[in-house]
């Protein structure tokens, strides 16, 4: 039995990421492109589950459609707190 993805499931994975990474950008959090502690690591795969979960989409694409860089997350975001730790480190 193997597995089947639809084109909707994929579609709602890459909206997903697309939100994901634009509240990383708008943020101002710069991931490296080098290997992270592991619990860094760790935290940047909470915030994807998080966002994969989250009922917020349309809040989050209205959101990010007028937010300026260097903001932090809305208090709606699931990854409010991960982002702003990311941004520090």
């Amino acid at each position: 039995m193997g597995l089947h993805v639809s084109d909707a499931d994929v579609a709602a994975f890459e909206k997903c990421l697309y939100l994901w990474q634009r509240m990383l950008d708008v943020s101002g959090v710069k991931l490296p492109k080098r290997r992270l502690p592991a619990a860094v690591e760790d935290e940047i795969r909470e915030s994807m589950t998080n966002c994969s979960k989250c009922g917020s989409k349309a809040a989050c694409t209205t959101w990010l459609a007028t937010a300026e860089d260097e903001t932090s997350p809305p208090k709606f975001c699931l990854n409010r707190e991960i982002f702003v730790r990311l941004k520090a480190a």
